[in-house]
């Protein structure tokens, strides 16, 4: 069984599941025929519908390997720290660059979970703490532009980078898990 999103010409999505080959170009086919559970399958349709297809890049599926491996995220907020979240358990080296930290990670810092540069991240200032040894960077500030610069100099420097919410500037995105 597969489930596709329909995304009709007003914006609007509807849903499908069935047997069936592969739909007409405007038709998502999501994750229940790899083995989601079919309303779990029905979110990701959902989600992966938000934008019409000619509009995403492709992009390849891969897990990394990250125990042992720096892992830099660039913003000290909540957004940060769902990302800080993800990484900690897969015994990543998290290193933290923002002036301020919200609760969570200003704890994970004080209890040597994860290294924190306590100073604004700005272009100028990348090059003291952006190098080669990032395996990812995240890029979780709240300013676009910022996030763009840092995305083109991670880039430069061939390391994967994902500014949160600008898959544009990407070169990595992470969707959202389904567990």
């Amino acid at each position: 069984m597969e489930c596709y999103a329909q995304i009709s010409d007003q914006g609007n999505t509807q849903l499908s599941a069935g047997f069936a080959t592969p739909p007409p170009a405007r038709l998502t086919r999501c994750l229940y025929d790899v083995g989601f559970p079919l309303a779990s399958a029905r979110k990701a349709c959902l989600h992966s519908a938000m934008q019409p297809i000619a509009d995403r890049t492709e992009w390849f599926p891969i897990m990394l390997r990250m125990e042992g491996a720096h892992a830099l995220v660039v913003g000290g907020g909540q957004v940060a720290a769902n990302k800080v979240r993800l990484l900690l358990p897969t015994g990543a080296r998290v290193h933290v660059v923002s002036a301020l930290l919200c609760p969570e990670l200003r704890e994970l810092a004080q209890n040597g979970a994860i290294a924190h540069t306590p100073h604004d991240a700005t272009v100028e200032s990348a090059a003291d703490w952006l190098d080669a040894r990032y395996r990812l960077v995240y890029l979780a500030t709240d300013d676009a532009a910022l996030n763009g610069a840092l995305a083109a100099l991670c880039q430069a420097r061939n390391i994967a980078v994902c500014a949160v919410d600008d898959p544009a500037v990407s070169s990595f995105i992470t969707p959202a898990l389904i567990t």
